[in-house]
Parts: structure tokens; C-alpha cells; sequence
């Protein structure tokens, strides 16, 4: 079976519920694997690994999760991904991309999210990118084909 796998990295900024007025650059880049392509059509729920920078939260830590690409039936990508931030405490993110027709390019690369504790308590919000100018060739060139 044939399967896929690339790499997608999204930035820009996030802040903590406990200082709404603080600004803090964010950035994740993950590699996602896709088992076959028919899992695509079937079981659109994938596995993600890579790395997360919050600055002040989690300065290069290890994450893992999960991206849901279901673009045809529910129009959506769901990024849910756990870290440890630097406290030593654990932290999830959760994103989700909204396909609206007359808008693709924006819902593809806008990325709105929440940070939330080890009890789901929010903790902040993100609001992340996907750099056309800096990351489309990179993107487009991490796809690989893979042997399941």
C-alpha cells in the first residue's frame, strides 16, 4: 500500500488568557503521515509529529497529534497536537481550518487555534499562518510517497 507524507510549517502570533494584551510569536512545523491514499476518502484522521515554539511557553518542544483532512465532506482541517511547554507541564493546541467556497487561499492558510492545560482549560489563543512566499515550495516539495 501506498501511502504519503509531507511537511507544513504555520506561524505568527499567540497570546495567554492571562495577558489578552500580550502579543507572542508562535510557530509549528509538523510532519504528517498519511497511511494510503484511500485513507484519505475513508478515515481522513492522520498522525502528526514536529516541533512547536511559543515563545515564553514552550521555546522548542517535541509535539504529537493529529490533523483531520476531511476538505470535501466537512470542509475543515483539525489540528490537535500536545506538548510540554517549559513550566514542565503539559499543554495541547487545537486549529481548525474552514473551507468556505470564494475563500479557499484564506481558509487554507489562516489558521485560528486554542491553547489549553492538562485539564482543557483554555489557556490562550493562536493565531497562525501559512507563509505562501516563504513555505509553498517547501510544502510542496516535502510530499513523499511512502511504502506502508
Amino acid at each position: 500500500m501506498t501511502g504519503l507524507s509531507f511537511r507544513e510549517t504555520m506561524s505568527g502570533g499567540y497570546h495567554l488568557s492571562s495577558a489578552p494584551d500580550v502579543d507572542r510569536p508562535m510557530e509549528f512545523t509538523v510532519r504528517v503521515s498519511i497511511p494510503s491514499v484511500l485513507s484519505l476518502l475513508r478515515a481522513p484522521l492522520f498522525s502528526m509529529e514536529g516541533e512547536v515554539v511559543a515563545v515564553g511557553l514552550a521555546d522548542h518542544k517535541v509535539l504529537r497529534g493529529t490533523l483531520h483532512i476531511d476538505p470535501f465532506r466537512g470542509r475543515l482541517l483539525v489540528y490537535c497536537f500536545d506538548f510540554e511547554g517549559n513550566d514542565g507541564n503539559k499543554y495541547s493546541f487545537q486549529g481548525r481550518k474552514t473551507l468556505s467556497e470564494g475563500h479557499v487561499i484564506q481558509a487554507m492558510t489562516v489558521l485560528p487555534g486554542g491553547l489549553y492545560d492538562a485539564a482543557g482549560k483554555e489557556v490562550g489563543q493562536a493565531l497562525l499562518r501559512f507563509d505562501l512566499r516563504s513555505h509553498l515550495f517547501k510544502f510542496l516539495g516535502s510530499f513523499r510517497l511512502v511504502r506502508a
